[in-house]
């Protein structure tokens, strides 16, 4: 990614973007964390998609990217240092919790089952 998409990614996400983890009733669970962006218009969308990957959907006459799992880690810590105070708080808050968390599968080697 050339520093201009960055900083094209950062601001669009700055004013479009939201940053979360789900919390799951049953305990953590799969990726979990997360980037999304809803805009009426794909064209910015497609772009994001060519930039860094994720899918788009149609929901309720708007189209909605999202970004999960360690891809959507990964990003968020590309971007951190180019987002305002208020985004940095909500991708430290995410990043806290991801890491803190109580049952992780991102350090297992092996599935339950020997795999």
């Amino acid at each position: 990614m050339s520093t201009h998409d960055m900083h094209w990614l950062a601001g669009f996400l700055e004013g479009e973007g939201c940053f979360q983890i789900n919390r799951p009733s049953g305990g953590w669970s799969g990726g979990g964390v997360y980037i999304s962006a809803d805009q009426v218009q794909r064209f910015p969308l497609d772009r994001i998609v060519r930039l860094c990957g994720g899918r788009i959907s149609w929901q309720r006459r708007i189209f909605v990217w999202r970004l999960y799992g360690k891809p959507a880690i990964g990003l968020m810590m590309t971007l951190y240092i180019l987002m305002s105070p208020r985004r940095k708080a909500q991708i430290a808050a995410v990043l806290s919790a991801w890491k803190t968390r109580g049952t992780s599968n991102r350090d297992k080697k092996y599935c339950k089952h020997g795999h």
